[in-house]
């Protein structure tokens, strides 16, 4: 009877030790993952901060083509309408 008890303390002494290590390792995963959340954390705001330059800077060269397109068009209706002008003076 003692034999069976002897083995089942060193059974459970096993399984204690196994158990320690488990929660030990489930310690050490949970701190990668952290640094990894972190890491990625970090990364994505980056990005983000990049993107958004890089949208205002597209956006500012947008907004430069169209005042420029306006100002063509405008110089170019003026253009016609001189160019109407003097031709209905001719007419008459």
């Amino acid at each position: 009877m003692s034999t069976i008890s002897n083995d089942d303390k060193n059974l459970c002494d096993l399984h204690e030790l196994r158990l320690d290590q488990l929660e030990e390792h489930n310690g050490e995963m949970q701190d990668k993952q952290q640094k990894i959340l972190e890491t990625l954390n970090n990364g994505l705001k980056s990005t983000t901060k990049e993107n958004s330059d890089k949208m205002e800077k597209l956006t500012d060269r947008f907004n430069q083509f169209l005042w420029g397109l306006v100002l063509s068009m405008t110089t170019v209706t003026g253009f016609l309408v001189t160019i109407i002008w003097q031709l209905s003076q001719l007419g008459e």
